[in-house]
């Protein structure tokens, strides 16, 4: 009793230091990207003169950037690829699978003992098709995400358009939030199981 307890104190601790650690690097993520100028405070007729007279200064992309631009989209464009890739293999596996549920079964059944084994074969290999749906429907999206990076990045550097080129930011900046919402869904996957473990 005292080592489940023990257990239990240690796994409620490491999810509050965990939790902690992600509203850091959130807290830190908001700050870096809101610039803050400490020794200057605007007051309220600042605020009033900044409405009337302010003008928004052009964001200039000189060759250099351009140029790592160009690469970046070139780099995203093969890894749009290699996406394409797996979710080929993918939906091969998974049609290899649909189409041979009926003889994968007949032999798992074969092989079984009871009708329970032979419940808990069917029940495996639809968890399986389950999953690879799955997988194909997640990775679809992001990888749309990197072609339309690449394709409307590459046109907004080379025939200098600025709407095409916002667009291939937003949706690289899209890829990166899809992600980070998958990190984070990963790690709240992994402490409620270490907390049912526990239980």
């Amino acid at each position: 009793m005292h080592a489940k307890a023990r257990r239990r104190s240690l796994i409620c601790f490491e999810s509050v230091i965990v939790f902690f650690v992600i509203k850091n690097l959130y807290l830190q993520i908001v700050s870096a990207g809101v610039p803050q100028d400490r020794d200057c405070k605007p007051n309220q007729s600042m605020l009033m003169e900044e409405q009337y007279t302010s003008v928004d200064p052009e964001l200039v992309i000189d060759e250099s950037c351009a140029a790592c631009l160009k690469e970046t989209t070139n780099w995203t464009r093969f890894l749009a690829v290699c996406f394409c890739v797996f979710l080929g293999f993918m939906l091969f596996a998974l049609m290899g699978i649909m189409v041979g549920k009926d003889l994968i079964s007949e032999s798992l059944s074969r092989s079984a003992s009871t009708s329970t084994s032979v419940l808990l074969s069917k029940l495996g290999i639809t968890a399986v098709i389950i999953i690879l749906i799955l997988i194909v429907c997640i990775m679809i999206y992001p990888t749309i995400l990197l072609f339309r990076f690449s394709n409307n990045t590459k046109r907004g550097i080379e025939y200098k358009d600025q709407h095409s080129l916002e667009n291939g930011i937003s949706a690289f900046k899209n890829y990166l939030i899809f992600f980070g919402i998958l990190g984070i869904l990963s790690i709240l996957s992994v402490i409620i199981q270490f907390i049912v473990l526990a239980l």
